[in-house]
């Protein structure tokens, strides 16, 4: 419960992320990249991490994002990464950037979402990376 970063890079997982993840409340690091095996929604509890700063999900096989995914409010969150997921399709969620002021980088890039991005990118005030 305590745990503050875990990084399962390469290993095989497959399903859904599991729901007791979402119960780490002190976790700052979660790196979960090139899991093929990873699917489904990711959901908005992902976002519900106080203290969450670093969030890699890059070159996994997910389908969605839950569509309030990034209402939540993560104070922490600079570096979020779900590049490579090229089965991620439908519409980028809508994004409030006053909830996420120390957001520096966020890579979506080589998925399929589809539709225009939500105003609220603009918001991002420390926003130095956007691909």
């Amino acid at each position: 419960k305590n745990l503050e970063q875990l990084a399962l890079t390469m290993c095989n997982f497959y399903g859904t992320l599991p729901s007791g993840l979402f119960s780490l409340e002190y976790l700052i690091a979660l790196e979960l990249s090139w899991n093929r095996g990873l699917t489904g929604t990711l959901p908005k509890e992902l976002m519900n991490m106080p203290y969450l700063f670093y969030l890699d999900l890059s070159h996994c096989n997910f389908l969605a994002l839950s569509p309030d995914i990034f209402r939540s409010k993560i104070n922490n969150i600079f570096f979020v990464d779900i590049s490579n997921n090229t089965r991620l399709t439908g519409p980028f969620p809508d994004f409030d950037g006053a909830r996420y002021p120390t957001l520096g980088m966020m890579d979506i890039s080589h998925c399929s979402f589809t539709g225009t991005l939500p105003s609220g990118l603009h918001d991002l005030e420390y926003l130095h990376h956007f691909d």
